[in-house]
């Protein structure tokens, strides 16, 4: 009797193979026999990869669905603050604005937004106009 052991290690796990028998089996129950051990080999390490893609999956890049114009581009938000006209506290206001305001003239262009007021009505600006 005589034994042929297969040994495979694959992302620390060991699959070792123990066939034991005798040699004077047919050429073809030898072909069968490794054949079906190859296959068995195969589908393992087709579901370990799977396990390992699943993973890599998970950071996977997101595709935005159309592409961004260039006024899009341009697009910026900024936050502003403005008093609450009933509780009195300080809110605020997102709001988009064109990156070419900002670039002129930032600080005289966000003045400007704060006097002008918030588009929310419960809202006031603590600026005078």
């Amino acid at each position: 009797m005589s034994k042929i052991v297969l040994k495979i290690k694959k992302n620390n796990i060991n699959i070792k193979i123990i066939i034991q028998g005798e040699w004077r089996m047919g050429k073809k129950r030898i072909i069968i026999t490794i054949l079906i051990i190859l296959i068995v080999i195969i589908i393992l390490l087709i579901l370990l990869n799977k396990k390992q893609k699943t993973q890599d999956d998970f950071f996977e890049d997101i595709i935005p669905e159309e592409e961004i114009s260039e006024e899009q581009e341009r697009k910026t938000m900024i936050t502003l603050y403005f008093k609450n006209k009933t509780t009195g506290d300080i809110e605020k206001e997102n709001r988009i604005i064109d990156v070419k305001d900002l670039k002129e003239s930032p600080y005289k262009k966000l003045i400007e937004l704060l006097i002008e007021g918030a588009k929310n009505e419960e809202l006031e600006s603590t600026i005078p106009k």
